[in-house]
């Protein structure tokens, strides 16, 4: 096993779909021993995300956010998530994963080069982009992603500074959809006091202007 090989690899395939959509991706690649159908592929990206290489997991986390700017990949999404739910998980990890993981990983990416909070960035806002798509689809979906217990922590510290305005502003979106399902009251009710907190004491910087309106739609959603 050679990290930097596989990370290469990682690499390569999450470029791939800068240019590929799902349907036809092997054919199109014209790769030998690569999966020969769509289910395929996404097992495959499904046992990628959970082989716990971040210089690995990284790349196709970002690979399935470029999938999720095409809306006929969506179902095919829903799909990999519903038969391997341990995925969501690794979603949650790369939202705040700690600074050494971010080093790690970077240290095998074209990426070595910037600091390990610009790689990190990239993560998180893949994982996000990830979530937002998957938690706009149906109401299963969001109750499948309201009964991961490390989500809901790893999103809301995005909520308020020094989170990056436009990742605060989609974990809010991302919150308020899984808000949305009844189902998932139980677990937002921990962090109902310092939801209605936020909402009441917005952030002081500008940047975030919208993040209060959409914690208060949270509660709304919360309390309707």
């Amino acid at each position: 096993y050679d990290p930097l090989v596989c990370a290469c690899a990682a690499e390569l395939l999450s470029a791939s779909f800068r240019y590929q959509k799902l349907e036809g991706f092997c054919s199109a690649l014209n790769v030998c021993e690569l999966p020969s159908s769509t289910p395929e592929i996404l097992t495959l990206l499904a046992e990628l995300l959970q082989c716990g290489e971040p210089g690995v997991v990284h790349p196709v986390l970002e690979g399935i956010s470029r999938l999720c700017v095409h809306e006929e990949h969506e179902q095919h999404l829903v799909n990999m998530v519903v038969a391997q739910p341990g995925v969501i998980s690794v979603f949650a990890a790369a939202i705040s994963a700690s600074s050494s993981v971010f080093a790690r990983a970077a240290s095998l990416g074209p990426l070595s080069s910037d600091a390990p909070q610009v790689y990190g960035a990239y993560v998180q806002e893949a994982a996000l982009e990830v979530l937002f798509t998957l938690s706009a689809t149906s109401l299963a979906m969001r109750l499948l992603l309201g009964r991961e217990p490390s989500l809901l922590p790893r999103l809301l510290p995005l909520l308020q500074p020094p989170a990056i305005p436009s990742h605060a502003k989609r974990a809010a979106t991302v919150l308020l959809n899984l808000a949305s399902a009844p189902g998932n009251a139980a677990a937002f009710r921990p962090y109902e006091v310092g939801l209605a907190h936020l909402a009441m004491n917005p952030p002081t910087d500008r940047n975030h202007p919208a993040t209060p309106q959409l914690i208060a739609e949270i509660l709304h959603e919360l309390h309707t």
